[in-house]
């Protein structure tokens, strides 16, 4: 599934970007995913989330995305965690520190993100799983010095249709957590 971000949509996530590194840069926070505030990695984050947002048809909170109101919180309608890549054949990752019970039963997106500093940026949706699924299937290797587990790309599951996979991806977190909750 391809998401295409053009025009004045790429020039306000740039904004929120920038908006989301200077907040993390005054309150000391850290990406996840590199260790550091990085404003490559922001922007990365941003266009991710939105593709996202498009593919389900919904509403942008622009203050979510450019600020750490929703930091440690799903990125996208409550439900989805979001990670992405420049580099085709990346696999879908999460950190050691980032496991709790919350991050296990989420649904994580996939995105390689293709033609970043042009017009338009392209979202191919590779895939997603339940963290749970990532921990568990996945390999576990170091990435900058930190403890992860990879999950293979052909274990990930299709983006069929919004309406389906969203269904899907809740059904599937609703039996994680339940599952969590009985043990």
């Amino acid at each position: 599934m391809k998401i295409v971000l053009a025009g004045d949509l790429l020039q306000q996530a740039q904004a929120a970007s920038d908006a989301r590194h200077r907040n993390r840069l005054q309150a000391g926070s850290r990406d996840h995913s590199c260790g550091m505030a990085s404003d490559a990695t922001n922007l990365l984050g941003v266009i991710s989330e939105l593709a996202l947002h498009q593919y389900f048809g919904l509403p942008i909170d622009w203050r979510y995305l450019a600020t750490d109101a929703g930091f440690c919180q799903p990125d996208v309608g409550g439900l989805w965690e979001v990670r992405s890549t420049i580099r085709p054949g990346n696999r879908l990752y999460l950190f050691e520190r980032e496991i709790t019970a919350e991050k296990l039963a989420a649904p994580f997106a996939w995105v390689l993100i293709e033609g970043m500093g042009g017009d338009q940026v392209t979202c191919h949706l590779q895939g997603w799983a339940l963290g749970r699924e990532i921990v568990g299937w996945g390999v576990r290797q170091q990435i900058q010095r930190a403890p992860s587990y990879f999950l293979a790309n052909d274990r990930l599951r299709r983006f069929d249709s919004p309406a389906l996979t969203w269904w899907a991806a809740e059904f599937c977190a609703n039996g994680a957590r339940t599952a969590q909750q009985a043990a």
